[in-house]
């Protein structure tokens, strides 16, 4: 008579009892403890935000606080008053207007800008010479104090009758004013200029009558 074929059970897992035993025989292996690991929560990293650099505002020009007031002489002449005032907080370097100062050829320039009337067409002719640049055309404006401009600035190059204009004051010290001698004396003067305010001032409109030319 032919023995029966055993039927191997083969357990997927040793957590289900052990490997190679016939159907229906009790697992003799004790049973096995397995600690599993919890899983450990995870935190999420906040995103770090670089803090933006922020720039200091850069401090006003010193001659913000320069004002410039023009007053008419004589309305017919006609002639004027212009005076520098520093109503800041820091001493300013300036630069004297002189001879050359409306042609531009030297420092401070002075110009013109018409609110009202006429400006001539025809070129205003100047004078080739000029006078030489010294030490007395450099000053320091304290806070509080003012300072009267020579007259070398001329009236506006308007047609005549009444105008209305402002009087420019520009003190670029990066300009290309080299002085009309061009000797070491002068070259010393320019080189204090060069280390001068920059100050660009318009004045108070004023009006005149200008006259024929």
């Amino acid at each position: 008579m032919r023995k029966p074929a055993l039927e191997l059970v083969f357990a997927g897992s040793l957590l289900m009892g052990g490997c190679g035993r016939t159907r229906g025989e009790a697992s003799s292996a004790p049973a096995m403890d397995v600690a599993v690991a919890p899983v450990a929560s995870v935190v999420p990293v906040a995103s770090v935000v670089p803090v933006a650099s922020v720039a200091s505002a850069p401090p006003p020009p010193a001659c913000s606080r320069v004002t410039l007031t023009l007053a008419v002489v004589d309305p017919k002449k006609p002639s004027f008053r212009a005076t520098l005032k520093n109503e800041g907080k820091e001493t300013v370097h300036l630069v004297q207007v002189g001879d050359g100062s409306p042609e531009g050829r030297r420092l401070a320039k002075t110009s013109w800008e018409i609110v009202s009337g006429a400006e001539d067409p025809k070129p205003e002719l100047g004078c080739g010479m000029m006078n030489r640049m010294t030490d007395k055309d450099l000053f320091d404006l304290a806070p509080g104090q003012s300072k009267l401009l020579e007259t070398w600035y001329r009236a506006p190059h308007a047609l005549a009758g009444a105008v209305t204009a402002r009087l420019v004051y520009d003190n670029d010290p990066t300009s290309d004013v080299s002085g009309s001698y061009g000797d070491a004396e002068e070259k010393a003067v320019v080189a204090k200029m060069k280390a001068s305010t920059p100050c660009r001032v318009v004045s108070n409109p004023v009006t005149f009558v200008a006259a024929s030319r």
